[in-house]
């Protein structure tokens, strides 16, 4: 089971039907009407599925623009590491996301990432002692990557303060005498009044060309 998802719903075609012509039935024009139901009832599959692709693709962009795209666009904090993107990484949790399950009436697209959705809706992890052994492996790895001189001094450069940086962030917490570790919210799926726009532009289209056969 995904532990995150998000539903796009009411996608079945028919449910759009006053769309183009809301006068039908008090028209009695019940041929026309039935000839229409069932060239959008054709359209359903291509619907379906592009409205599926609109949605994993919005969710995946989220890392590439590092925000939340709803009524308004919400940056998300930036990484610890002045050289990375946040949840970039090895790229899994984009990966991750995907069409989980279809119906007559909505998609589900989601993630099955253990750590999924402690970072779409951000709170707290308790800080454990395996946690405190990898942030020391992480200070003494950035260490070692620091370069220097042929007298073994520390060069004074760019790189070597990113990496001190780094490395003083993963000792601090590995120091820490908190228990837990607040997670900012960096949001990449849920409701989007933007995707919604997306996905109806996409029915408006099909049924468009469903309606002029």
């Amino acid at each position: 089971m995904s532990r995150v998802a998000a539903i796009l719903v009411n996608l079945h075609p028919t449910s759009y039907l006053s769309y183009k012509h809301k006068n039908y039935l008090s028209q009695n024009k019940m041929t026309l009407l039935l000839r229409e139901i069932n060239q959008i009832a054709k359209a359903y599959d291509r619907i379906v599925s592009r409205a599926g692709a609109e949605g994993v693709q919005f969710f995946k962009q989220r890392f590439t623009e590092q925000n939340w795209v709803d009524n308004s666009t919400q940056t998300w904090k930036r990484s610890r590491r002045p050289d990375k993107r946040a949840l970039i990484g090895t790229g899994v949790l984009r990966r991750s996301i995907r069409v989980v399950s279809k119906s007559d009436t909505r998609i589900v697209i989601g993630t099955d990432a253990k750590y999924a959705k402690i970072h779409n809706e951000g709170g707290k992890i308790p800080i454990t002692p395996q946690m405190r052994k990898y942030f020391w492996a992480k200070y003494y790895e950035l260490k070692g990557d620091v370069s220097e001189d042929k007298k073994g001094r520390e060069r004074k450069n760019k790189r070597n303060r990113n990496l001190n940086k780094q490395a003083n962030t993963f000792k601090a917490m590995a120091l820490t005498k908190k228990d837990s570790l607040r997670i900012p919210k960096r949001q990449f799926m849920g409701a989007s009044a933007m995707l919604n726009k997306r996905i109806e532009r996409i029915l408006h289209s099909e049924l468009q060309k469903a309606l002029k056969k």
